[in-house]
């Protein structure tokens, strides 16, 4: 199981992530953590209000396939960056609001891995631009 990464974002910003996928080697006799190779895999990056909600009503819900907001910036170096509109949290209007988020890989092969989790926390902004 990942360990919980907390993000935080201000209602109605843009948000911007990089995760970095790495896989557990064997090196000189100790398991070590190196860049996963994410060529031709697919990102996922999901928050929803409860983590038992489903993918349809997430209130982020992004990928590098169809849906877009995941772009592959360094596939050999296990490198994706997530971008969140300001529009996806300006619909957030309690002060503050937590979000179940993880972020998952899907290979080649179709073997799924979820490689972060965590809480993203929305506060409110100051200044509501338009």
């Amino acid at each position: 199981m990942p360990t919980p990464t907390n993000l935080t974002l201000k209602r109605g910003d843009t948000g911007k992530w990089d995760i970095a996928f790495t896989r557990k080697v064997l090196l000189n006799g100790l398991l070590v953590d190196a860049p996963a190779d994410i060529t031709g895999s697919v990102v996922r990056f999901t928050a929803k209000k409860l983590a038992t909600d489903l993918d349809a009503v997430a209130v982020v819900r992004k990928d590098s396939a169809g849906v877009g907001g995941v772009v592959i910036t360094n596939a050999g170096g296990g490198i994706a960056r997530v971008t969140v509109p300001p529009g996806d949290s300006a619909i957030l209007t309690d002060p503050v609001t937590n979000l179940s988020w993880d972020a998952q890989i899907t290979e080649q092969d179709g073997t799924v891995t979820t490689v972060l989790e965590g809480t993203l926390i929305v506060s409110a902004d100051i200044t509501q631009a338009s």
